[in-house]
């Protein structure tokens, strides 16, 4: 009885070491293809955060182009229409018409410089519009944030406001510009010499 509880032991024992010896064995190239899968991906996100920092610094070159055209653009655009509504000497309405779009362009331009961001792709997000701010990356499930230089940034949200204002008085510029061409042709056929017939 005794001999049979050792033996049943010993086997017990010789089966346990050859489990962890035949564990040790499958284990191994599980291991390794693990290693290569993290090396792979800790490539793949290296080779992310470069696009990333590429993309940024070709946007930090056009942003400064894109602040300038933007602002220039903009500006002249209000600018002209205040001075096109004052020279024409227009009636009150008008001029409550331009400060209701200059205050609703202020605050739509307001939410699209600091709180617009919109995807591009299923990896990058862009914080504001129309001219980009920051730059977020998706890297294991959360964003990071690559921002433009502090001066850059501050120059392309005061652009952003003065391009949504100015888009925002575009309605105003048309009927001005349609109610001049209407102007034009009334003073046209009322200045045309009647037809005589012979």
């Amino acid at each position: 009885m005794r001999a049979s509880v050792n033996i049943n032991s010993t086997d017990n024992v010789e089966e346990s070491i050859f489990e962890k010896i035949d564990s040790f064995f499958i284990q191994f190239p599980l291991d390794k293809s693990f290693r290569h899968t993290q090396s792979q991906k800790n490539e793949n996100e290296w080779a992310a955060k470069q696009a990333v920092q590429r993309l940024v610094g070709h946007t930090m070159r056009m942003g400064i182009l894109l602040v300038i055209v933007f602002l220039a653009l903009s500006s002249w655009a209000i600018v002209a229409l205040f001075r096109r509504l004052w020279r024409k000497h227009v009636s009150t309405g008008w001029w409550i018409a331009f400060g209701v779009l200059v205050a609703c362009g202020t605050a739509i331009g307001i939410w699209c410089a600091f709180y617009c961001e919109y995807h591009v792709g299923i990896r990058y997000r862009i914080g504001s519009f129309p001219i980009p701010v920051v730059f977020f990356h998706l890297e294991d499930g959360d964003w990071v944030d690559f921002p433009v230089p502090k001066l850059q940034a501050w120059s392309a949200v005061f652009t952003n406001v003065i391009t949504i204002i100015a888009l925002a008085t575009l309605p105003l510029w048309l009927v001005s510009w349609r109610q001049h061409r209407l102007r034009v042709v009334r003073s046209e056929t009322t200045l045309k010499p009647p037809n005589t017939a012979p």
